[in-house]
């Protein structure tokens, strides 16, 4: 039996029994294979690690906890691709002027079609993953903590009506069955790969700009399922059966269900003022056919400029020549986007005469807008917080940072800012440079970052006069010094796993640095430290950093290492325990004006202090560190 006498004996309804049975019929293999692809991932992958589990079983339902919410999250992302395949399955007839004319023809309403092949591609999916949370809860279901398999279900299900929507509402703006999967595949990840692009503009335009991460990323959901939907260990507050993991942005899933019900909706909408013979077309809605043409050149210029200066040039060039080139590069990408897109719309090549108006217009667009943004027009550049403003500051480089609250050291770091500003055109004519961060906490709630690539040539910033080493003095002043090395875990005797006292030396036989170490006990190493180290680095005459040396560094060759654990050391013996949460870790420089330390180790280990003196083994002695 066809379609056509199928339907025709049918009557009008919400519901069309005989076109669902014969999507189920032609469909069934995508299906199946969803469901063998579940029973794959979920249940017998779980069941596969119970069965080589050799720790004690005690620990046995934590684990299990990790496994199947991992597994719930990477299936969320399988969702992503699998709704867009039997979309592309039940809704063919769309792309086909034959099928969608006989279709239209046949005496069912729009919205009867509709929800018809809508609920037959969504409902066996749901099925699928009921069966396979129904098979894990049968093979170990009384392992497992009791919330757990649930909250996998609540996933999947959530992923595929939240992507099942998306796609059906992709499915109604294109009239090519080539194009749909591109345009689900463009709007999935278009939030965040214009942000990314839009910062690495942004950091050539302007002076100092630091663009905040993913600021936009949960508009790509795509993107959000395959890298930020994972689990994590907490120890404490987790409700009762749950185990110790959670799922980290479990709240954006039920946004996307809620958004996927929302743009079914939607293209139901759009489906009622479809026109067939729009099958074909590369954009099936008129009126978004300017919206198709202007978004994608923009988007290509954008992502052109950002990809090609960023990734093959931006280390490279000056900034006045990227920036040059950025500009150039905005408009080609501008000009290949806009006819691209009229192409695909027209489905011929010859779209070059009377069409250029629209790209004029864009163009000019482009280039206001990069003109705007190199000229700060908005004052990003100079926009530099007043000192009584401000609650602290975090001043970083060559991944050390330091935290600062003292007025005076704020004023001072402010100064420097000031100072990388006005040598802002020397800056930008270098080609090697590093980056210099400052993170201010506002006194209003509000954070301001700025991030400056600095010429590293000392000579052209003046010698020890330099940004670099202003910024060094300034992270070695005492509050610099204790930020860096305060500690998660408190420093307590019982808390201290190992310490040690570290000699670097310099073996002529061997041509390079060795180190030795001795072993403190935990009562030694918290005597050291209490009464000695801390004391010295409050004083800044340890714990310091230098990315360059002069002569009265002061370098010695000894280093204080902690190892600090706050966690019960049974635990770390077992599987479900998470060890990250609980190790940390300190190296502090002894110099030769550390004081008490000094003291300390000649009083309690007959251990001499001598000064450090690096050599190669061309017998040079370095200058310049990092």
């Amino acid at each position: 039996m066809n379609w056509e006498e199928t339907i025709m004996r049918s009557k009008t309804s919400f519901f069309h029994k005989g076109l669902a049975g014969n999507l189920l019929k032609r469909c069934w293999p995508v299906w199946l294979g969803y469901l063998v692809l579940m029973l794959l991932i979920f249940p017998i992958s779980v069941n596969n690690s119970i069965s080589a589990w050799r720790a004690p079983m005690a620990e046995l339902p934590n684990y299990l906890a990790s496994q199947i919410l991992s597994s719930a999250c990477n299936t969320v992302g399988i969702a992503l691709f699998a709704c867009m395949v039997v979309v592309m399955a039940v809704f063919s007839y769309l792309y086909n002027s034959r099928t969608c004319g006989m279709i239209n023809a046949f005496p069912l309403k729009r919205e009867s079609v509709f929800c018809t092949v809508y609920l037959t591609g969504l409902l066996p999916l749901l099925l699928a993953d009921c069966l396979a949370a129904g098979v894990g809860f049968i093979l170990f279901g009384d392992k497992a903590p009791s919330g757990a398999i649930a909250q996998w279900l609540s996933m999947v299900l959530m992923g595929n009506v939240a992507f099942y929507g998306f796609s059906v509402f992709c499915a109604m703006l294109t009239g090519s069955l080539f194009i749909l999967p591109l345009v689900y595949a463009v709007l999935n990840f278009t939030a965040v790969v214009v942000e990314s692009c839009m910062q690495a503009l942004l950091k050539i335009f302007l002076f100092g700009y630091s663009g905040t991460a993913e600021k936009f990323a949960f508009l790509s959901p795509g993107y959000t399922v395959l890298f930020r939907l994972y689990t994590t260990y907490l120890e404490e507050g987790m409700p009762e059966g749950q185990g110790r993991y959670l799922v980290e942005n479990y709240s954006v899933l039920i946004a996307y269900c809620a958004a996927g019900l929302l743009l079914s909706a939607f293209a139901l909408l759009l489906y009622r003022k479809r026109r067939m013979e729009t099958a074909g077309d590369t954009v099936a809605i008129p009126v978004l056919k300017p919206v198709f043409k202007y978004c994608m050149a923009v988007g290509t210029a954008i992502v052109l400029s950002a990809f090609i200066t960023s990734e093959f040039f931006g280390y490279s060039l000056r900034i006045p020549v990227l920036t040059v080139m950025a500009g150039i590069l905005l408009l080609a990408g501008a000009l290949i986007g806009y006819y691209a897109a009229e192409m695909l719309i027209q489905k011929t090549m010859h779209v070059f005469r009377g069409k250029w108006k629209g790209l004029l217009i864009t163009c000019a667009v482009l280039a206001v807008l990069a003109v705007c943004c190199e000229k700060d027009v908005l004052g990003y550049e100079t926009n530099i917080p007043a000192p009584a403003d401000v609650n602290s500051v975090c001043l970083s480089m060559f991944g050390n940072e330091s935290r600062f609250t003292l007025p005076e050291n704020i004023e001072d770091i402010i100064a420097l800012q000031e100072e990388v500003l006005s040598r802002k055109a020397d800056h930008e004519r270098a080609t090697d440079k590093a980056e210099m961060y400052f993170i201010y906490e506002l006194k209003n709630g509000r954070k301001l970052t700025r991030t400056y690539r600095l010429n590293r040539d000392l000579e052209t910033n003046g010698g020890e006069q330099s940004e670099f080493w202003q910024a060094q003095d300034l992270m070695n002043r005492p509050e610099g010094i204790l930020s860096r090395h305060r500690r998660e875990v408190e420093i307590l005797p019982e808390n201290i796993d190992r310490a040690t006292i570290n000699t670097l030396f310099y073996d002529e036989s061997l041509g390079y640095e060795m180190s030795t170490e001795w072993l403190l006990t935990p009562s030694q190493a918290y005597d050291l430290y209490v009464n000695a180290v801390l004391p010295d680095m409050e004083a800044g005459q340890a714990g310091r950093y230098y990315f360059y040396e002069s002569a009265n560094t002061q370098r010695s060759d000894t280093t204080f290492y902690l190892n600090l654990s706050d966690a019960d050391k049974s635990a770390f013996n077992s599987y479900a325990a998470n060890p990250a949460r609980h190790w940390d870790y300190d190296n502090v420089e002894i110099y030769l004006d550390s004081e008490r330390t000094i003291a300390w180790l000649k009083e309690n280990l007959d251990y001499d202090v001598k000064p450090y003196v690096p050599r190669d083994p061309l017998g040079k002695v370095p200058t310049v560190i990092g």
